[in-house]
């Protein structure tokens, strides 16, 4: 990678990475390939809750195992412990040739072998290995995991979650499914653990691969993926290819505690178990909004496809009532929703982008505030207090917690590098903070006479941790930071004023401590250059309307130190991996349907004679559809695939 610098900030510390373009050039490469003609490459299908399919076509192979040779420079012992980085640099290369050329490794023939390709490959997996911290015997750690993927992907485009089991969640084949059915991409690790019966005892190492397709059928799960370690060492690119598991979702019992895990039956004979216990997931950022009182719009500016995509939308409406509140969960898909179903009661949802399923959690009277914290819990207020929620255990449950000296909720936040959550109480003019789970009160702060409130106050923490105080009655942003020589009380700073701050509502401060808010409906950004703030010139959202709520993704992890690190979170080495279940290609198959037929034909027919990255009809990825790419089509006219 070579050009300029981009410093990324991850949980209030700086990253510096070399990107391929600044992020306006980065802008007009969208713009530009967004002009070109697109060519599905994801699909999907669904019937009902136990038939459906997701997939996606042209994801990279690239093998981990490379060894040093003449004119080839190799990975640290010969890549060994590389799955982590391989299995991203497979979803960055699918990135970057299908819409946004500037994410390294960039537009490419990466199946290719030729040296200049293979080296280029190469080095881009040492780079994304030394932003993961990638220990050439133990391989990369969670926390080395997430600060790599999300300086890769530049958070002003994307939004990566990386979701790790804990308590009662485990990521499930069914939320892979769920990240693709709403457009996100997926790599995941799977644990090999010891057991006793369905006890799991210890984690013995574990190795990260990436989806490429999630079938139901009748209720049962079937995966396929690449894995980086399915080749021997070598010094030239293997041939791409799948492998393919039944994978069961299993109750076990993991640290005490029942979870619903998904276990890949590979066949092993080392008497022990594979299960998912971890998923990345990608996807271009994007925004939710009001549309209409009872819509809910997902907004996406620009979507995964080669040549450019989007802006996309994608709408759900209230099955009751309209929509008054809603938050993002932290694994990019799902959304948790309250809608107003009379004077008093609010209903709360749990809406999930397979299948469009709105799940309903319960009634509440006088519900308001929702908040979701980084490990899942979901908080709501209610009439002096605030309900928080385990949405993972079956049935939901939630522990309703009374707020001190009779406080309203009537805004709700969660901090995740602190793991606390803040209570905005308007009426009493102050700021409660508490422990996740709100399990230990830590202090009150009175914010007036500085900030005056109406119906619709805003609460916000910005990147270096200070805090956001927004009203409708006032124009501007009133900015406290935390005074730590007087136990972290709030310190009144600064009012942040712009002619567009007029009667702000919705204040959300992304990771690079920009300033996201509507006015007057309409979604505005600023960002701040040279000590003054000014509209951000690339705005992903500005000009946006709504009627109410707007919210942008966020990248966000449940990565617990306690729990996921150590020898148990170590790479397993690929000689201890099981080589079986590989899928051979199904050249032809373009539109996914699991036959080659005329449809096929008519797709490839319509490319015929082009040249770029990944066309639907460049079969054989050589990067021209030619007379080699029909030639494999018509020889399997006619088969059926799975």
């Amino acid at each position: 990678m070579s050009g300029f610098q981009a410093t990324i900030i991850i949980s209030r510390r700086e990253i510096t990475m070399p990107t391929a373009f600044s992020r306006g050039l980065a802008i007009g490469a969208i713009a530009v390939l967004c002009a070109g003609a697109a060519h599905a490459t994801v699909f999907t299908s669904f019937s009902n809750v136990n038939n459906y399919s997701w997939r996606v076509t042209y994801m990279p192979d690239f093998d981990q195992r490379r060894s040093m040779c003449t004119g080839i420079p190799g990975l640290p012992s010969n890549g060994s412990m590389y799955c982590v980085p391989v299995a991203t640099l497979n979803v960055a290369a699918y990135v970057a040739n299908h819409g946004y050329p500037f994410v390294a490794p960039g537009v490419g023939q990466w199946g290719s072998s030729q040296p200049a390709t293979y080296n280029a490959a190469t080095q881009n997996m040492a780079d994304l290995g030394s932003l993961m911290s990638t220990h050439p015997t133990n391989g990369t750690g969670g926390d080395g995991w997430i600060d790599g993927s999300v300086a890769w992907f530049n958070p002003f485009f994307f939004s990566v979650s990386h979701k790790w089991t804990s308590g009662f969640y485990s990521p499930k084949a069914s939320d892979i499914a769920a990240a693709g059915f709403g457009g996100g991409l997926v790599a995941f690790a799977y644990g090999r653990y010891t057991h006793s019966g369905n006890t799991l005892i210890q984690r013995t190492g574990g190795h990260a691969v990436t989806a490429t397709r999630v079938v139901r059928s009748n209720g049962a799960f079937t995966m396929h993926y690449r894995d980086p370690a399915d080749d021997a060492t070598n010094c030239t690119q293997s041939g791409w290819v799948d492998k393919v598991y039944n994978t069961p979702n299993v109750v076990v019992s993991n640290n005490n505690v029942p979870v619903v895990m998904t276990e890949i039956l590979m066949g092993s004979t080392d008497n022990q178990r594979r299960f998912i216990d971890m998923i990345m997931v990608v996807r271009p950022r994007f925004g939710l909004l009001n549309s209409a009182p009872n819509v809910l719009t997902t907004i996406v500016p620009a979507t995964f496809q080669p040549g450019g995509g989007g802006p996309s939308s994608q709408s759900t409406t209230s099955p009751q009532g309209a929509i008054v509140e809603f938050a993002q969960m932290p694994d990019l898909g799902c959304t948790v929703v309250l809608t107003q179903i009379n004077a008093d009661i609010r209903r709360l949802w749990k809406h999930n982008p397979l299948g469009n399923q709105w799940t309903s959690i319960g009634d509440i009277t006088f519900a308001q505030g929702v908040a979701v914290g980084r490990q899942r819990e979901v908080y709501v207020g209610v009439r002096n207090g605030v309900r928080v929620y385990n949405l993972d255990a079956d049935p939901p449950t939630f522990t309703q917690i009374t707020l001190p000296d009779s406080a309203q909720p009537d805004v709700i936040i969660y901090d995740d590098d602190t793991d606390q959550v803040s209570v905005l109480d308007k009426a009493g003019g102050r700021i409660l903070l508490f422990t996740r789970n709100m399990s230990q009160f830590i202090r009150e702060d009175l914010i007036l006479p500085a900030v005056q409130f109406g119906s619709f106050p805003s609460l916000a923490i910005m990147c270096d941790g200070s805090v956001l105080v927004a009203s409708e009655l006032l124009n501007g942003v009133r900015r406290f930071t935390r005074d730590m020589t007087a136990g972290g009380r709030l310190v009144f700073a600064e009012t942040i004023t712009h002619p567009s701050l007029i009667a702000p509502r919705n204040l959300v401060s992304d990771e690079e401590c920009r300033l996201l808010f509507t006015s007057n409906g309409v979604v505005r950004e600023l960002v701040k250059v040279g000590g003054a703030w000014q509209p951000e010139p690339n705005s992903l959202f500005a000009g946006l309307n709504t009627t109410g709520r707007f919210i942008p993704s966020r990248s966000r992890s449940n990565f617990d130190p306690q729990l996921h690190s150590g020898p148990a979170w170590n790479n397993i080495d690929p000689s201890e991996i099981t080589d079986t279940g590989f899928a051979p290609p199904c050249f032809g198959d373009i539109n996914a349907d699991g036959v080659v037929d005329f449809a096929d034909l008519t797709l490839l027919l319509a490319d015929f004679g082009q040249q770029a990255s990944w066309l639907s009809g460049d079969l054989n990825q050589d990067g021209v559809v030619d007379f080699d790419d029909l030639s494999l089509l018509l020889s399997n006219i006619g088969v059926a695939c799975d």
